[in-house]
Parts: structure tokens; C-alpha cells; sequence
């Protein structure tokens, strides 16, 4: 049985639903100009693989909250995990949320050195990754990987809504930013996972080749999913 089947068996059957994201990669850079769309309610479990290709890439991904969901605060879960390899051990990307102003996110901030801009309108909310997280095996696609801050905010204004990926060391390198916590596994999302397993079976999201040599050396993390006391609220 190929590791293929296999994968797929698991990510459809497993109990474990908690640990399944529907896979998205960035097939070309995600910039402003080409932004990942979200197309899928916010709450659904998925993880993007994303690349910063080069030291002062930052992409993005976009998505609009409605009036009647802004009416009762639209959850929203931020996740960020990289490769465990030495090539990608001092990865550490920020994620920024980007929208109109609210008690999430808050118009008058201290942060400096963002790679983007905001008009008076709009509040940003920060998550960083001030060090390397534990490591934790991914079984769906075979690897380990570091384990990093989490990030959950409630959004109660209508409107368009940017999520900026970068690193502020300039280092460049693969990540996986998971997006929601509830499992959906309809026809789409089915669909999703199995058009891109195969790709990510064959190692092919990661750009690094030592970083892919390695993981394919690695024996895997024992380590139990980790808690969640690294996350901003």
C-alpha cells in the first residue's frame, strides 16, 4: 500500500480529528497583489504551506467577514509550525491580522518595523515567535515539525481582513500556518486533501533539500501534542 493510500485512509478515518487540517499550498508567492483567498468558513480546520522565498517576502491571505457574522464575533484560530530541521531552526515568522478597528484589534498600537501599511482605519493584532518550539510529528504527511505560538481573536466588524506571514530575522524558509479548529470533511475539503497529499507525501512543499533529506532521516517526534499555553489571546 503506498504511502498515498495510507495517509489518505488515515486523514479520512482517523479519530484524531483534532490533529487533521485540509491542506492548501501556495502554488505561486502570495502577495498583495496575489493573495491566498479564504473560501471557507474561518472556524474550518486548515493548515497553508506557505514559503518565504526571500528575505524580505511576506505573504498574505485575505478574507471578508459578512454583517450578520461580525453580529455575533467571528472566531478566528492562528497556528504556525516549521519543518524541525537545522536548516529551518532559527525560522521564526510573524503573523499580523489586519482589519477595522476593535477591541481585537486595536488602532493605536506599539509596533514598529511592520512590513506593511495601515491606514487610520485599521487595527492589527501580532503574533511572534520569540523562540523554537518543541518538536511534534505530523502523521498525515510523515514529518516533524515545530510546534509555535498559537493566536485566537474574536472579529466583530464587517469587512476585508488581511493575515501578513514574514520573518522579521529575514530568514527564508517553508511554514505551515494552520487556520481554525473545527473539522469539516465535506466533498471540498476531500477534494482539497486529495489533490495535494500527493505533493506533500513527495516532500515537494519543502524548497530546502537538506531540510527535505533530513526529514526523511528523522525518526518520529515521541512527543505528545503540545498544549496551548504558548498562544495569545
Amino acid at each position: 500500500m503506498t504511502r498515498f493510500v495510507t495517509a489518505t485512509i488515515i486523514l479520512l478515518l482517523t479519530s484524531q480529528t483534532s490533529l487533521a487540517h485540509a491542506p492548501v499550498l501556495e502554488r505561486s508567492d502570495a502577495s498583495l497583489d496575489n493573495p491566498i483567498r479564504v473560501t471557507w468558513p474561518l472556524d474550518t480546520s486548515v493548515a497553508i504551506y506557505g514559503y518565504l522565498s526571500g528575505p524580505d517576502d511576506v505573504d498574505v491571505v485575505v478574507f471578508d467577514v459578512d454583517e450578520k457574522e461580525s453580529a455575533s464575533g467571528v472566531r478566528l484560530y492562528l497556528h504556525t509550525l516549521v519543518p524541525a530541521c537545522q536548516a529551518y531552526r532559527q525560522l521564526l515568522p510573524s503573523v499580523a491580522v489586519v482589519g477595522a478597528v476593535q477591541p481585537e484589534l486595536p488602532g493605536k498600537h506599539s509596533y514598529t518595523g511592520l512590513p506593511f501599511k495601515t491606514n487610520e482605519a485599521q487595527g492589527v493584532r501580532l503574533l511572534t515567535n520569540t523562540k523554537q518550539g518543541p518538536t511534534w510529528y505530523e502523521p498525515y504527511s510523515g514529518k516533524n515539525y515545530f510546534w509555535q505560538r498559537s493566536m485566537r481573536l474574536s472579529l466583530d466588524e464587517p469587512g476585508p481582513y488581511s493575515i501578513y506571514i514574514w520573518s522579521p530575522d529575514h530568514h527564508l524558509g517553508d511554514y505551515v500556518l494552520a487556520i481554525g479548529t473545527r473539522e469539516r470533511w465535506g466533498p471540498r475539503e476531500i477534494g482539497r486533501a486529495m489533490r495535494h497529499m500527493p505533493r506533500l507525501l513527495r516532500d515537494r512543499e519543502i524548497h530546502n533539500e537538506a531540510c527535505r533529506e533530513e526529514l526523511k532521516q528523522q525518526a518520529p517526534s515521541t512527543n505528545p501534542l503540545p498544549a496551548e499555553p504558548h498562544s495569545i489571546h
